[in-house]
């Protein structure tokens, strides 16, 4: 059976290349051949992303899909991907460990910053669902 590995990102932040464009030759060095390789480099947001793999895959009743991101964005991505009515079976890229210290070290910050900013995601992914936007 025939796999096929989509990559989906833009470039929203405005770097050098896009998400997708940058984590293809990586994919390449661990054996991804070009032809199973599906690159969307347009998408902006979680949102964007979700819609515009649904435009690219059609899934039939035997197939999996498989969404891998980070374990902290993971349930707005789950949540995206199934209003496009993909089934999707979560895999984390990766999970941090949580290390109780007195003092918060920059790490801290940047975690916190993370969690605040899907705690935003979550809340308006719901309410534009249930406003009909999503």
């Amino acid at each position: 059976m025939r796999s096929r590995v989509i990559i989906s990102g833009g470039n929203p932040q405005h770097h050098e290349q896009a998400e997708a464009d940058n984590y293809a030759p990586f994919l390449f060095a661990r054996g991804v051949s070009a032809s199973d390789l599906v690159i969307e480099n347009e998408s902006l947001n979680t949102y964007q992303n979700a819609r515009n793999v649904a435009s690219i895959v059609q899934p039939e009743p035997d197939e999996s899909l498989i969404l891998t991101t980070s374990v902290y964005h993971m349930e707005r991505s789950l949540l995206a991907f199934d209003a496009f009515g993909l089934d999707t079976q979560a895999f984390t890229s990766n999970v941090r460990q949580p290390q109780a210290t007195f003092f918060t070290g920059s790490c801290g910050f940047i975690d916190a910053e993370t969690a605040l900013h899907e705690l935003v995601g979550l809340a308006r992914f719901r309410v534009y669902r249930r406003l009909g936007l999503y």
